[in-house]
């Protein structure tokens, strides 16, 4: 999943919405699920993290989560990317019905 913007020749603060029903297994505290955002990579170690970003934090069950942040994207055509982190190894996550919607605008 990814969007792509384009700011034309203008720097432009950009609101990133992230929309999705997710889960953990095992449901059990303290293991998380994390959305963070890649800009023009596909490398998961470029993820970075924008406003709140815990989707999920040992919640048993099924879950819908908005996540909203701001980043201000240079001039030119920008990709973005949603990347999701389990902070354990043993536990994994669930994303059903995601949607990101990106919308940039001059100050």
């Amino acid at each position: 999943m990814e969007v792509t913007v384009n700011n034309g020749f203008f720097h432009r603060n950009c609101i990133i919405t992230f929309s999705t029903e997710a889960s953990l297994n095992p449901p059990d505290i303290p293991f998380s699920l994390n959305i963070g955002y890649a800009f023009d990579s596909d490398d998961p170690s470029d993820c970075q993290f924008l406003g709140p970003n815990f989707l999920l934090f040992g919640e048993p069950g099924e879950h819908a989560r908005t996540i909203v942040g701001v980043k201000k994207l240079g001039p030119g055509f920008h990709t973005i990317r949603p990347c999701f982190i389990v902070n354990d190894a043993n536990t994994t996550g669930l994303i059903a019905f995601p949607c990101l919607i990106v919308e940039c605008r001059t100050q």
